[in-house]
């Protein structure tokens, strides 16, 4: 008898059936997952019979529906403990809360981890002028990248923590490279305009941000346009940095950011859910 392929074991699995394997396997694995990961994929999709899969933000730019799927991960042992599917249009920080309360009806006990807001960024918008290469004492690396970093206390959501602000020099250097040639380049185009379009003027405009400024003209169907340095040197400030909430206060910088690294085990199980299983494109 030709043993089934994997799908057809799964799609056999009602959901008190996984359920109950979760509750199984999390006795077993989760004891040693003392560090959690959670991450979310999308699987596009050909078929236009399935619910879950409408349209959404698509990560791997496709113009198709998709179904998206929260991952729970065990860092040490790179294992999946908890995985659930939901509706392609729904955005990952909407469904978490639901992710978790189903994770932890599955013996998963993952802590709670307080909404991204708008404070992360203010503050972080705020500080990080004041990262930068020079900063004595703080450089360090993970995996050959050179960084440089500071913390500041930070309460989320209720959470005391820290935000950790990390500037990847290597990065950096690439962006600033980038940033450059884009300016040269709408330079060039701006001064190869001789009007602006007839409709759609905003977006037209609003496509020369960070580096210029392009207004109509008085009186014509021309425009002017002028250099945008504070939109430009925020966006100097800002490359190559970023910025990790973290509990974790008693490890250090490198420490923090070499376990957030290493949640490409997360990654490999995606990749072998997306690609060993079959699962390429959801045609059935």
């Amino acid at each position: 008898m030709k043993a089934p392929a994997a799908w057809d074991l799964f799609v056999r699995l009602d959901p008190q059936a996984r359920s109950a394997f979760y509750k199984a396997w999390n006795r077993v694995q989760a004891p040693a997952a003392r560090q959690i990961f959670y991450d979310v994929t999308s699987f596009s999709t050909y078929s236009g019979q399935i619910r879950k899969a409408p349209f959404g933000y698509n990560r791997d730019g496709e113009d198709l529906p998709q179904i998206n799927e929260g991952l729970f991960c065990c860092r040490e042992t790179g294992m999946p403990l908890f995985m659930c599917s939901y509706n392609g249009s729904l955005n990952d920080a909407s469904n978490f809360s639901h992710a978790l309360e189903l994770a932890r009806a599955c013996k998963l006990k993952p802590a709670s981890s307080p909404a991204r807001i708008k404070a992360v960024r203010e503050a972080f918008l705020k500080w990080a002028h004041e990262v930068n290469d020079d900063v004595e004492g703080r450089m360090w690396e993970v995996n050959g990248h050179p960084y440089v970093s500071g913390r500041i206390p930070f309460t989320l959501g209720g959470v005391d923590g820290a935000l950790l602000i990390c500037r990847d020099i290597d990065s950096r250097a690439a962006m600033m490279d980038s940033l450059s040639r884009r300016k040269t380049a709408k330079r060039a185009e701006l001064e190869g305009c001789r009007r602006c379009p007839v409709s759609g003027f905003d977006a037209w405009a609003a496509s020369f941000k960070p580096f210029f400024i392009v207004e109509k003209a008085r009186n014509s169907k021309g425009f002017k346009y002028s250099e945008d340095a504070e939109g430009f040197k925020e966006r100097v400030a800002l490359a190559g940095k970023a910025v990790l909430f973290t509990t974790c206060t008693d490890m250090t910088d490198q420490e923090i950011m070499e376990a957030y690294r290493s949640k490409e085990s997360v990654e490999d199980c995606f990749d072998t859910t997306k690609n060993g299983l079959c699962d390429g494109r959801l045609h059935i």
